[in-house]
């Protein structure tokens, strides 16, 4: 069956694959001394989850009439999937770390309130924090880029020279955080406007761009040739990785290579966003076993837990937040296009 525009199933495999890359990171730095890639190596993946989460929104989005009701549903559908969630697994893994667990990336102490509320994020929860904030800008530059281009490319334009300013801005804030990370959502976003098109730019060369997407992570690389340290320190900052990551998000949509569009890796990519948050935990309590057998047991224990929060929470919530804004549409009056003055009150 062939995608509709609401479902291009090798998103869900290009999850797949951000959160699998991630994963294997950090149990290679946990069991195996980082031998396969190293500290640092899974931000390649982070750097696939925020052009997927940019193209999604241009894709979806950015062409639709920025009405107050089309506002609102964004607002309510992302709110929906993303905090509770992520408010159950912080909770709940805060408790056990409490209790003694291994849970060292969840004993926040006063770090807490800051965490739910996205001001901060410490070790993977840092992820989610910049995504939430462009969620917001994006509702900014929605309206701008329908009934005002020449200030939607100003505004543009400044943020992108901001972002690449170098500071030296502590990651755990969140919106610092979003400091070198908002080129890829931006990329993303573009991509999403014209999907057919932008894939048709590097053909079905899909093979080669993965070998290529994952070789090039700075920790990979350096173990054949030596790199500047600011390709480690830096490296989101670097142009290069940007393209890589937009090169090869466009050859799987051009491909959508079997890998990637098979019924596990999109299953995965569907609960992707749970293993995200769960598997940093799973991981950190299975050291009493054998290297290979606890990465394997963490794998296969994420994944069951990912289906249970995914089915029990996820989507749960998510229909939740659609009956509101079905009640809302229900019982509201037709609203017009909105207009920038409106947006800036």
């Amino acid at each position: 069956m062939s995608p509709t525009p609401n479902n291009i199933p090798v998103l869900n495999g290009l999850r797949a694959l951000a959160v699998i890359i991630v994963f294997m990171t950090h149990a290679s730095n946990s069991y195996f001394g980082g031998l396969f890639g190293g500290a640092g190596a899974g931000q390649t993946g982070v750097m696939l989850f925020f052009v997927l989460s940019g193209l999604l929104m241009g894709h979806l989005y950015l062409n639709v009439p920025a009405t107050r009701t089309a506002l609102l549903d964004f607002a309510v559908k992302r709110i929906a999937r993303i905090y509770p969630l992520f408010f159950c697994v912080v909770m709940v893994c805060y408790g056990l770390a409490r209790s003694g667990w291994i849970l060292d990336d969840y004993r926040l102490g006063m770090e807490l309130l800051p965490t739910l509320a996205f001001v901060k994020g410490a070790s993977i929860l840092w992820t989610i924090g910049p995504e939430v904030i462009f969620y917001a800008v994006f509702l900014l530059l929605w309206p701008l880029w329908q009934a005002r281009r020449g200030v939607f490319w100003a505004a543009l334009l400044a943020m992108l020279t901001l972002s690449l300013l170098p500071l030296d801005l502590p990651l755990s804030n969140s919106l610092f955080a979003l400091h070198y990370r908002l080129p890829y959502f931006l990329a993303g976003m573009f991509i999403g406007l014209d999907l057919s098109r932008a894939s048709a730019l590097f053909g079905k060369s899909f093979h080669w761009m993965l070998a290529v997407f994952i070789l090039a992570a700075p920790q990979v690389l350096g173990h054949f040739i030596a790199l500047p340290e600011v390709f480690y320190s830096g490296t989101w900052g670097l142009p290069l990785y940007l393209a890589l990551t937009v090169a090869f998000v466009l050859s799987c949509l051009a491909a959508r290579p079997w890998l990637l569009t098979n019924p596990f890796t999109e299953y995965l990519g569907k609960i992707s966003f749970s293993f995200y948050l769960i598997h940093m935990v799973v991981l950190k309590n299975f050291t009493w076993l054998p290297s290979v057998a606890a990465v394997t047991a963490s794998f296969l224990v994420t994944v069951i837990l990912s289906h249970a929060t995914y089915r029990w929470i996820e989507l749960p919530s998510r229909n939740l937040g659609r009956r509101i804004l079905r009640k809302a549409r229900e019982t509201s009056e037709p609203i017009a296009t909105i207009s920038l003055s409106e947006t800036a009150r």
